[in-house]
């Protein structure tokens, strides 16, 4: 009813009947009215705050290549000071080795400003028990006085052996045996032997037989062995990486070039069918090498010399082989006894059936021609390791 009352009283005040009091309504303090909004805007406020809390907890952190490499709480200081002693300690050993050095130059400069008679290879020899002096005019003396006595005619060296006045020494005499065939000595890590001078009983003077040549084990890095010209067959189809076209750019020199670049640096001539390339990689003299695309018949003993393929990942390549299986796509034996190898480029997959095959990957870069020279030498680098397990006779 009040409300009611409070209602006409705003509305009409005459409305009110006659008799009825109304209550005014309460008035709140000026500061309690000033603090209300204050405290509003303060929870307010604490609701955000807790909601931006919440949502910083349930954040996830950037990380990228950037982030990962921000050390904030880390220095390197450590990394510095290490790197800064070796600097120190290698300029103290340049420095050793410079004085070291100068030391040493000084000291053959004062030798080759020495006298030849203050020389210790200079020195008279004593000329018997009356000689006690040995200055140059105590030696001039006493040749003098060995002169007079007629010494000249018994044979005695009046002025010693050193120096100018020495007589020349009678040449060594020749090896015996000399004018029958003598053959010297050779240096170390020849291949074949050297055959010994004949003893001096021999009644016929004829020189020993020689003997036979060492074997090849004996040539040092090379393992050259006399078993014949090794042979790798190479595919036949222009798509391959290498080819009768490009196979002597990249065994000789470490380069390859695609098909077409080679056939226009070879001025269009006709693909041959066998080339023969002189290998340098880990050799110190150039070991001769076949390359062919076509296989020797089944029947020809140039199987023998087969040391390597170029396989282009189609079976077919293998039918005219020899081997067990081979005509069938069965490449166990056929690459058990040859060395196989699949040249490719390095963001290409190796796909099936050339990844179940026993053979070499060889990743070759598009762009990237420095690094060919790297392939290479991988690559007979393992035919070596291969040929070796196998004990071949090969002249490899």
């Amino acid at each position: 009813m009040l409300e009611v009352l409070d209602g006409l009283t705003v509305l009409d005040p005459s409305l009110v009947p006659v008799g009825v009091v109304v209550p005014l309504p309460q008035q709140r303090p000026a500061a309690v009215a000033a603090e209300e909004p204050q405290a509003k805007r303060q929870k307010v406020a604490d609701d955000e705050t807790s909601a931006m809390r919440g949502l910083m907890e349930q954040e996830r952190q950037l990380r990228n290549r950037n982030t990962m490499l921000v050390a904030p709480h880390k220095d390197f200081r450590k990394v510095l000071e290490v790197v800064a002693n070796a600097k120190k300690q290698a300029h103290k050993q340049a420095a050793a080795a410079a004085a070291t050095k100068q030391a040493t130059a000084s000291k053959q400069a004062v030798a080759t400003k020495q006298p030849a008679a203050s020389r210790p290879g200079s020195q008279p020899q004593s000329q018997g028990p009356g000689a006690s002096s040995s200055s140059r005019y105590g030696r001039d003396n006493t040749a003098d006085q060995l002169k007079a006595m007629g010494g000249g005619k018994v044979g005695i060296d009046m002025y010693g052996t050193s120096g100018s006045r020495a007589a020349a020494a009678p040449p060594p005499p020749p090896p015996p045996a000399a004018a029958a065939g003598y053959v010297p000595v050779r240096k170390s890590g020849s291949s074949s032997a050297v055959p010994p001078p004949p003893s001096s009983g021999s009644k016929s003077g004829k020189p020993a037989p020689a003997a036979a040549p060492a074997s090849g084990k004996g040539s040092g890095k090379e393992g050259a062995k006399k078993g014949g010209v090794p042979i790798i067959i190479v595919p036949s189809g222009m798509t391959s990486l290498i080819n009768m076209h490009n196979a002597r750019s990249f065994l000789e020199e470490g380069l390859f070039m695609p098909t077409q670049q080679a056939i226009a640096a070879a001025g269009g001539a006709p693909k041959p069918t066998q080339i023969t390339i002189r290998r340098t990689a880990h050799r110190q003299a150039p070991v001769e090498y076949q390359v062919t695309d076509k296989p020797p018949a089944k029947d020809s003993p140039d199987w023998e010399r087969v040391a390597a393929v170029v396989v282009q990942g189609a079976k077919w390549q293998f039918k005219d082989w020899p081997h067990k299986g081979a005509k069938d796509g069965d490449l166990v034996d056929a690459l058990g006894k040859v060395c196989g190898f699949f040249v490719h480029f390095s963001d290409e997959k190796v796909a099936q059936p050339v990844s179940d095959w026993n053979v070499r990957t060889v990743p070759l870069h598009r762009e990237s021609r420095h690094k060919d020279m790297t392939a290479m030498l991988e690559l007979f680098r393992h035919l070596d390791v291969f040929l070796q397990a196998k004990r071949s006779p090969l002249a490899y």
